[in-house]
């Protein structure tokens, strides 16, 4: 049985944009924060670069099936709201005395 190509941070953001999960796996010369998802042992045995993840298909059902219902709900059910008198956090703009 062929191992299942599941790189999560890949997925999420294939769900968000198909054209950002390449970078993601990879990596990119901009992306500082996180090391690219493909560095990691296990996928970079099987998967060694983004193209041989998503090569068989399979990818983009597994993204959409484990991932789909949690990107669904984020984008219908999450709702951000900013209060105009919320307080500075701790130490932020305050007077220190």
């Amino acid at each position: 049985a062929a191992p299942l190509p599941l790189a999560p941070r890949t997925a999420w953001a294939w769900l968000h944009d198909p054209a950002d999960a390449a970078a993601v796996y990879d990596g990119s010369g901009f992306d500082r924060g996180a090391p690219a998802e493909r560095e990691e042992a296990c996928l970079a045995r099987v998967f060694p670069d983004h193209a041989a993840l998503v090569a068989d298909g399979r990818f983009a059902t597994l993204a959409q099936a484990l991932f789909g219902p949690l990107a669904d709900w984020v984008r219908d059910a999450v709702q951000l709201e900013l209060h105009a008198d919320a307080e500075a956090p701790a130490g932020e703009g305050a007077a220190h005395g």
